[in-house]
């Protein structure tokens, strides 16, 4: 996803957006080393703000009200996180920070050229019918499960593709299993957001668990109001939230 958003943008408009947010970062801390009361940490940086208050929390409420997200490091320190949207800032970038060597001009990295979403994953999955993949005993899944499980204390451990749905169904089994362990077979209901990623309802449905949807405001912030809800609606029966976000959604 990073090398497709590089090469959707290209060169130029990279530079433009690593300066704009880098300028922004800048002179928000500009701005408050001039107020003399606060003591900004964490120099150099490229679009994170590290600021120790004397309280947190009295600001994380006031930025809050402003929609303006923020995280708490501890009851002392704030980290204020700058994104692209003023163009008026200009760069600041140090010039031990700037690059000198061209990027993004191999003639195959081309925006309008080849479709790269359909070519890789041809090039990626061929080789994974070699015999030298495709056919290896199970003794080696088994004996790097049972490494694993020596290296971290687990119990057990599952090998599952490395997908977002594969994870995604393999959680939600192990939640299924663990209620019904529990002689909870009735607890079949999932909580999910109307703004979610397509594959969360499929991975609920191919879990044997029923849907009920919970929308989202037109900033994709949660409806807790309508969350609440659904909850004391379906608390006899509840099994699980999936929470998460389509990218498209934010966009």
């Amino acid at each position: 996803m990073v090398v497709m958003y590089a090469i959707y943008h290209g060169l130029e408009v990279l530079k433009t957006i690593a300066q704009r947010v880098h300028g922004l970062a800048e002179t928000f801390s500009t701005g408050l080393k001039k107020l003399g009361t606060l003591e900004v940490q964490g120099l150099p940086f490229f679009n994170i703000v590290k600021v120790k208050f004397a309280d947190s929390k009295i600001i994380v409420d006031a930025a809050y009200k402003n929609e303006i997200n923020v995280q708490i490091v501890d009851k002392n320190i704030v980290i204020f996180t700058a994104a692209s949207l003023v163009s008026e800032v200009q760069t600041m970038i140090p010039p031990g920070l700037a690059s000198i060597k061209g990027s993004l001009i191999v003639p195959q990295y081309d925006s309008i050229g080849i479709l790269y979403y359909e070519v890789e994953p041809t090039t990626e999955m061929m080789p994974v019918t070699w015999p030298a993949f495709a056919d290896l005993h199970p003794k080696i899944f088994k004996n790097l499960g049972e490494l694993l499980c020596v290296i971290t204390s687990f119990d057990s451990f599952s090998l599952q593709p490395n997908a977002g749905s594969a994870g995604e169904y393999a959680r939600l089994m192990v939640i299924r299993t663990y209620h019904m362990s529990r002689g909870d077979h009735h607890r079949d209901i999932c909580i999910i957001l109307v703004s979610a990623h397509g594959t969360n309802p499929a991975s609920v449905a191919l879990s044997r668990m029923k849907i009920v949807d919970v929308g989202t405001d037109a900033k994709v912030n949660i409806n807790f109001e309508e969350l609440q809800k659904a909850s004391e609606a379906n608390k006899e029966n509840l099994a699980t939230l999936t929470c998460s976000c389509a990218a498209a959604a934010i966009e």
